[in-house]
């Protein structure tokens, strides 16, 4: 689903597109064989992950599915030298075009015939599956030896973090309805400790898998980060229990006579709660 248009203004098969190069004379078939590289672009498919990019003097024109348009170039400057395909079922579900410095993305509409752009220029939330193992239109998907960084695109976070289990079944792991807390990269470490990183401000969620396949949040290594609202920026907040009767790696203990003190907290940390007890001095 390319369009291709030369310098010489011939054309080459599509897979309903065609692909368009400085020549000006854009002229493409609608056929969809589009599924092998040739002299006019390169074809690379990772699982349901397709990229076409352009060769030489090629550049991409228009974007077709069948006879629908999905993105077409308004001058020879807004041509296109790569477009990604995410499929489903083997069909395009969204289309990135890449443009200069930009990208433009389009995804089919729940009718299987229309397309709509999605704003990129907002949050737009989605669903994780941590058993996925390619990249796909909303974040890209590393591995490095047992562990996989799955990180959200420009425009995209995670709100939802699950395991597939099967087709029928999933473990949903997390999962926010608030913006402020939505996840901007999810790392998976041996099929055995989630690492969820949320936003920018440092905070994290770790979460392990235990022998019965259930996944629970460790607490005690997960990071909430405080927005002190000043220069110094974002730190890790700590509870402090007036229990406390010695220091920790989070903040100094001293005790003079009847008076306490556990300020200041180290580097990086600030107390976010007094947990008020009852106690004696």
């Amino acid at each position: 689903m390319y369009k291709n248009e030369q310098k010489s203004g011939s054309t080459s098969p599509g897979t309903g597109t065609q692909a368009t190069t400085p020549a000006k004379e854009g002229t493409g078939s609608g056929s969809k064989t589009d599924n092998k590289s040739n002299d006019k672009f390169e074809y690379q498919k990772e699982g349901n992950y397709v990229t076409y990019t352009a060769k030489g003097d090629n550049a991409f024109q228009e974007v077709k599915d069948g006879n629908t348009e999905v993105w077409k170039a308004t001058d020879a400057n807004s041509y296109s030298s790569k477009v990604e395909v995410d499929l489903m079922n083997n069909q395009p579900k969204v289309v990135t075009v890449h443009l200069d410095n930009t990208t433009k993305l389009f995804e089919k509409k729940s009718d299987d015939k229309s397309w709509q752009e999605i704003d990129t220029s907002k949050v737009n939330p989605r669903s994780l599956n941590i058993k996925y193992q390619h990249e796909s239109y909303f974040c890209t998907n590393v591995v490095q030896c047992t562990t996989r960084t799955f990180t959200a695109k420009t425009g995209f976070a995670f709100k939802l973090v699950y395991e597939l289990i099967d087709k029928k079944t999933r473990s949903e792991i997390w999962k926010t309805d608030k913006e402020s807390e939505y996840a901007l990269k999810v790392v998976v470490e041996g099929g055995n400790k989630l690492t969820i990183y949320i936003g920018s401000g440092g905070s994290t969620k770790v979460f392990k898998k235990g022998s019965d396949d259930i996944w629970t949040e460790d607490t005690a290594a997960s990071i909430k980060s405080c927005d002190t609202g000043n220069s110094e920026g974002t730190k890790t907040c700590v509870e402090l229990s007036l229990k406390a009767t010695a220091a920790t790696d989070e903040f100094d203990y001293n005790k003079a006579g009847q008076a306490l003190s556990h300020l200041p907290p180290k580097i990086s940390t600030v107390l976010n709660l007094l947990k008020l007890e009852k106690m004696e001095i």
